[in-house]
């Protein structure tokens, strides 16, 4: 009777065990998935009576950056790399950093680096 008792303690002991591990894991995943930096940013602006419109990607190590000024426009692909909130984007050997926030689910471009006014793009 006692060793049946032990058997049943046992199973409920692992039961509750396994549900606890599978609910951990699910909590993670949901935290991974919504709290993700990875995706598409897009920003429009007018300068000098111009659209421009830039847009960044990120998927893992790899991206790109596009930008188009009115009719014209180009991509560059890019090694992505998560510094805690700044992403670096590397062309060619050239690092250039990009600031995340968290909050507001936005990057913005340094102004000293792009047409002298910072820019901010958000997630779509």
């Amino acid at each position: 009777m006692e060793e049946n008792n032990k058997k049943k303690t046992g199973l409920i002991i692992g039961i509750c065990a396994g549900v606890v591990v599978i609910a951990a894991v699910v909590v993670l995943l949901l935290v991974f998935v919504f709290n993700s930096k990875d995706g598409t940013y897009t920003a429009s602006q007018d300068f000098y009576g111009q659209k421009v419109t830039l847009t960044i990607k990120v998927n893992g190590s790899k991206g790109t950056f596009s930008y188009k000024i009115g009719d014209e426009g180009e991509t560059q692909k890019f090694k992505a790399k998560w510094k805690g909130d700044t992403l670096q984007m590397e062309v060619d050997g050239d690092v250039s950093e990009v600031k995340y926030d968290k909050k507001n689910k936005t990057l913005t471009i340094d102004g000293d680096d792009f047409l002298g006014e910072d820019i901010v793009l958000k997630k779509k």
